[in-house]
């Protein structure tokens, strides 16, 4: 059986540590016209928080710095309402599996690019603090889209074998 094809650019995969956040991120993720931004990448209602993830090796922040100067973001959003800040967005799936997304905001409090923050539809928190506070993030463009194809033709082969 032939599973579907998508397009998909992986940038890095790098590990990270739960950098204590401020409070911000839940206030920014629940508030339109952000939410709705957030839901249609996802593909699901956003949990109404951020992980914030410092990377664990400076050298891949200075990648992924590098890296949006020369290729630039997934997606750019500028809100109509002027105060709101510009956020552009990559993806990333948080332990190779959960659907996320790298947001930068451009009137951010964080130290960007040594600490990232993801927005998912899941508290990321639960995840990483089972597993010492440790985050493994593959952050690319397209990840959502190949993840959720890859999960379907997987359903669909299981299915029609059982």
């Amino acid at each position: 059986m032939r599973v579907s094809s998508c397009s998909c650019e992986v940038y890095m995969a790098t590990r990270g540590y739960i950098k204590k956040g401020v409070g911000k991120g839940a206030y920014y993720v629940s508030r339109e016209p952000y939410k709705s931004l957030f839901a249609t990448l996802l593909e699901c209602s956003p949990y109404p928080g951020t992980l914030n993830v410092e990377l664990a090796d400076t050298r891949h922040s200075v990648f992924l710095e590098k890296l949006l100067e020369t290729r630039g973001p997934c997606f750019i959003y500028a809100p109509r309402e002027p105060s709101l800040g510009r956020v552009c967005i990559l993806e990333a799936l948080v332990y190779g599996i959960i659907p996320s997304l790298v947001v930068i905001p451009e009137r951010g409090v964080h130290n960007y690019p040594q600490v990232l923050e993801i927005v998912s539809c899941t508290r990321l928190q639960d995840y990483a603090t089972s597993v010492g506070g440790n985050v493994y993030l593959v952050i690319g463009c397209g990840l959502i889209r190949c993840l959720n194809s890859w999960r379907t033709s997987i359903l669909r082969f299981t299915s029609s074998i059982l």
